[in-house]
């Protein structure tokens, strides 16, 4: 479940579509949430107010992409603050300046509990990459999980370009396995050289029980591979 939860963090822009699961659980507004719009805000700015908190909640990052927002997603919250739906679902037909949507999103992160991350942050999200990169070669991985350790203590995902700059220093300063010591190294030999002895001395007792399964006919004088030749052989004679 976490991870389909987590699966748009980082996003800067709505998906083409958003399943019914996906509204409920991100853009649901709560008794509070529709307090304190209504407290902030006149009746016109609700909705751009409220599908920020909703985009805020689902990627952990600020709406940035003033076009397409899923027209389910924009019926699904005019909805629940009891007006009509613009006609045009795109951002733009929700803002006149963009005073008005950086308050927005300043309010929809405040109010959604997340934070841009501080110097302790940075340095624990370091920590987890450069361990998961003892593991992985994985870029794509990495950066998932930087964007999802951040997420996990509250703070805002950072741009792109961020994140890949801490995955590619995490990837410079991956430990490197130590050599083995000398005492490995003649553990080692010493293992390959019984293993060798052995597989030798497997091959000589096969050759031995080979050569002691032929017996010689005392009849025809003829060599068969076993007692029930031999008794064959005699019976036909």
């Amino acid at each position: 479940m976490g991870a389909l939860l987590w699966s748009y963090l980082g996003w800067r822009r709505f998906p083409r579509e958003l399943s019914g699961f996906e509204l409920r659980r991100f853009f649901a507004l709560e008794a509070s949430d529709r307090r304190e719009l209504r407290v902030r805000y006149p009746r016109r700015l609700r909705l751009g107010a409220a599908i920020q908190l909703g985009f805020v909640r689902m990627t952990g990052t600020t709406l940035d992409a003033l076009g397409y927002v899923p027209k389910s997603l924009m019926e699904y919250v005019a909805h629940q603050l009891m007006r009509p739906a613009p006609e045009r679902a795109t951002l733009r037909a929700l803002y006149r300046n963009e005073r008005t949507r950086f308050a927005h999103q300043a309010w929809a992160c405040a109010h959604a509990d997340l934070r841009w991350p501080e110097h302790t942050d940075v340095a624990a999200v370091a920590e987890t990459l450069t361990a998961a990169a003892a593991v992985t070669l994985d870029r794509q991985r990495l950066a998932r999980q930087a964007r999802e350790a951040l997420f996990a203590r509250d703070c805002l995902i950072p741009a792109g370009r961020d994140i890949d700059g801490s995955v590619r220093r995490a990837d410079r300063v991956r430990p490197v396995p130590s050599p083995p010591d000398e005492r490995q190294r003649a553990r080692r030999q010493q293992l390959v050289g019984v293993d060798r002895v052995t597989r030798n001395r497997a091959g000589a007792g096969r050759g031995k029980r080979s050569r002691a399964h032929k017996q010689r006919n005392p009849i025809t004088g003829s060599e068969v591979e076993s007692w029930t030749g031999v008794r064959d052989e005699i019976g036909h004679v």
